[in-house]
This record gives structure tokens, sequence and C-alpha cells, in this order.
């Protein structure tokens, strides 16, 4: 039980890692809360992704702008084929719900990693096609 608590607080290092990376003056320090409007969830896709998500409203006061926020988020991952967000609704990211925030940062940070791995391969190809044979 003790590591089902761990896994938020492991998340929540996980973005703002990346928020520092991205010099964002933002942190996560309630991931339930702090993505429940959209603003903060598109600067944490935005600094892991290098993509901006357009028309974010940055200050949302109703839910319904909360929710277009939020979908638009899922709009660009979806678009950047990032697996894993199939039982994700932006409703349950709206209402704070644990389970769909981590699997969405799940996703996200698989879909980093990935990302990363492609980038280290195409690397040593080039240096490997550099490298004369003898």
């Amino acid at each position: 039980m003790a590591a089902l608590l761990v896994i938020p607080e492991i998340y929540t290092d996980w973005a703002n890692h990346y928020l520092e990376k991205a010099r964002s003056k933002k942190r996560v320090n309630s991931l339930a809360a702090d993505c429940s409007d959209g603003v903060l969830l598109a600067e944490v896709i935005e600094s892991v992704t290098c993509q901006k998500i357009p028309d974010i409203n940055r200050k949302p006061k109703s839910p319904s702008q909360m929710l277009d926020n939020i979908n638009l988020c899922l709009g660009v991952l979806k678009a950047q084929h990032v697996s894993g967000l199939e039982n994700v609704s932006a409703q349950e990211l709206r209402d704070g719900k644990l389970k769909a925030i981590l699997a969405l940062f799940f996703a996200l940070s698989r879909h980093k990693q990935a990302a990363k791995q492609r980038a280290q391969q195409i690397q040593q190809n080039q240096i490997g096609e550099m490298t004369p044979n003898r």
C-alpha cells in the first residue's frame, strides 16, 4: 500500500523536473488539483514534448473552459501518437481523478523515453556512418 502512495510523488517530481528544465516558474504541488484546469497540464506537456499547445485559456473561469483546455492537451498527445490514453477522459482529469492523471503521466513518460531512445539510435547510426571502415 505504501508503494501506491509514492507513485503520485514520483510523477510530481518528474513533471517538476521538466517544468524546471523548460524554465517555467510554475510547479506541481498536487497532481489532482493542479492539473484540473488544464493550464499546468499544458505546461507540463509542452515542456516534455517541446511542442506548444495552441489556444490554451491561461485563466479559465468555467468548468467548460477547463474541459476545453484539457481536450486541447489530449488532442496534441493523440496527434503525437502517445499511446495509453484510450481510457483517459477530459472529464476525469477535470475532476482530479488521480487514476486518470497517473495514466496520462505514465503514457507521457513512456512516450518521452521512447523518443529519447529513438534519438540516441539515430545519433549512434550517424556516428557509425561517419566512422571510416578499416
